[in-house]
């Protein structure tokens, strides 16, 4: 209790809430164990989240931020280390420029992909959403380089205001001599990379500082078709190498979703048995009419002698969509519009209904949810080798997996592999431990290694000091944060600071 009051004290203007307060924050829906927590703060500001690190670093103490937490199947809110301090980076929810002449918008780290959707709505552009849940991070989905439907997020990055271990706050490409208040700023701020080395991918997967703010390029609003194909698992490394080449043709945009229909999304409830059956997304989006005709005659051409089904979804056809329900879900995803789809049918898995509380980390009833998201190359090749990889350890342990691959760049996808469990038996939930941590190292033995890292394994693709990439992001950790206050552990080799 002492402890706890010398730390409240700290924190005399920043809103701060006691271990005991924080303790549901430490449960996670993959049954990660809990750290022990000295807290919580909730900065309102980013002056706060730097004077934060200042106490931070005069006191000794761990920070783990997060901007809503919903990093779901990769540790939630659960920091790598005990006894750190938790910084709840939601306050901070200003949409704090839209730049329509550039395109561009500035928001802060708490906004929520469904309010920045909502702010979007009257204007020509869009943001592309991830399909997970309409409150979760902009910026925290961002940093994780995570994926979106119908276009790639990342390569949307323009800029970054962090604040570093240190103390220092930094913004990357030109935006720092905005912030330097000369007599001529730039004009705009749209053109990423600035002047000097590019910073911005020093900020993603990295504990290099606590991200307060950032600039990302917007979408055109504008129609476009959906592309839908039906095929099965003889033909599937046929349709991905097919579907490259679509893209790279720019017959289509290059994003694409590979699924099999036992997908809880896409399937008919209770109906979760893998029958090989293979379906693909992707879309079309010509400059007029005329090409995107040639465009739909072209893919249908390509896509016919390896589908059974092609078909194409006008996103303006209303008749149409309002058919399926998974259809009105991804026009709206074209859209920039999120939604809770995906946690809804994840919970009719387990007969229940969430009843629009999505506080699903809290909810044990919700099934567990324990995830592998390895970097597989857009080659037909590749996803059957991963795919008979990741079976060969599921069917000798007895786990029943759900798995798709979606595209998070236009070479590469994230094999999206996970299992569902129930979370109140202790046999299932070391089983589901025991899955995730044997596919990764069966992966890693052909070479296959994760685009996004869990707690649970970060150590063992991370901590490896002879390896010079992570000495030299050791190094860079070192002089940017020398006492270790932000995030130890986390996309880093340890270091000895705290």
């Amino acid at each position: 209790m002492e402890a706890t009051v010398n730390i409240h004290t700290l924190f005399r203007d920043i809103p701060f809430f006691s271990p005991d307060e924080s303790a549901s924050y430490k449960q996670n829906i993959t049954e990660y164990q809990s750290k022990e927590l000295l807290g919580r703060v909730q900065p309102l500001d980013s002056n706060q989240v730097t004077k934060l690190v200042q106490i931070a670093n005069h006191a000794e103490i761990a920070l783990y931020p997060y901007s809503s937490g919903m990093n779901w199947g990769q540790g939630s809110k659960v920091p790598m280390a005990d006894h750190s301090l938790l910084v709840d980076l939601s306050r901070l929810n200003q949409i704090i420029e839209l730049n329509e002449r550039f395109g561009y918008v500035i928001l802060e780290a708490g906004v929520t992909q469904g309010q920045l959707a909502e702010f979007l709505l009257d204007t020509p552009f869009k943001l592309p959403v991830t399909g997970s849940a309409v409150s979760t991070s902009v910026v925290g989905n961002l940093l994780e380089r995570g994926t979106t439907a119908f276009n790639h997020r990342n390569s949307l990055l323009l800029g970054v205001e962090a604040v570093l271990g240190n103390g220092k706050v930094i913004r990357t490409g030109l935006w720092h001599y905005a912030s330097e208040q000369q007599s001529h700023p730039p004009i705009s701020l749209s053109y990423a990379k600035g002047l000097g080395p590019d910073l911005n991918g020093l900020f993603t997967q990295s504990n290099i500082g606590i991200v307060t703010k950032v600039i990302l390029k917007l979408l055109p609003r504008r129609n476009g078709i959906i592309l839908h194909a039906e095929t099965n698992e003889a033909r599937l490394s046929s349709l991905v190498d097919t579907l490259y080449k679509l893209g790279e043709d720019h017959i289509t945009r290059g994003w694409a979703l590979v699924t099999n229909k036992n997908d809880p999304r896409t399937t008919t409830p209770g109906q979760y048995a893998y029958t090989g059956d293979w379906f693909i997304l992707s879309s079309i989006e010509g400059a007029n009419s005329d090409i995107t005709q040639q465009q739909l005659i072209e893919a249908r051409k390509r896509l016919e002698p390896i589908c059974h089904h092609v078909d194409f979804i006008a996103t303006d056809d209303h008749e149409r969509i309002h058919k399926h329900p998974f259809f009105s879900i991804l026009v709206n995803l074209y859209n920039g519009i999120p939604s809770n789809y995906s946690l809804d049918t994840m919970a009719q898995m387990a007969g229940i209904s969430l009843n629009n509380s999505y506080a699903i980390d809290q909810n044990i009833t919700m099934p567990g949810f324990s995830v592998v998201l390895p970097a597989v190359p857009f080659d037909g090749e590749s996803i059957r080798k991963v795919m008979d990889t990741v079976q060969a350890v599921s069917s000798r342990l007895g786990v029943h997996t759900f798995y798709n691959f979606g595209t998070v760049d236009n070479y590469t996808f994230e094999g999206f592999y996970r299992v569902y469990f129930d979370r109140n038996d202790a046999k299932a939930v070391a089983k589901a431990h025991r899955w995730n941590k044997e596919v990764h190292l069966a992966l890693e033995q052909i070479g296959v290694y994760p685009y996004r890292n869990n707690i649970g394994m970060m150590d063992h693709f991370t901590n490896r000091p002879d390896d010079d990439f992570w000495a030299t992001i050791q190094n860079i950790k070192v002089a940017t944060d020398p006492n270790g206050v932000i995030a130890p552990g986390r996309y880093c080799i340890p270091t000895s600071g705290l």
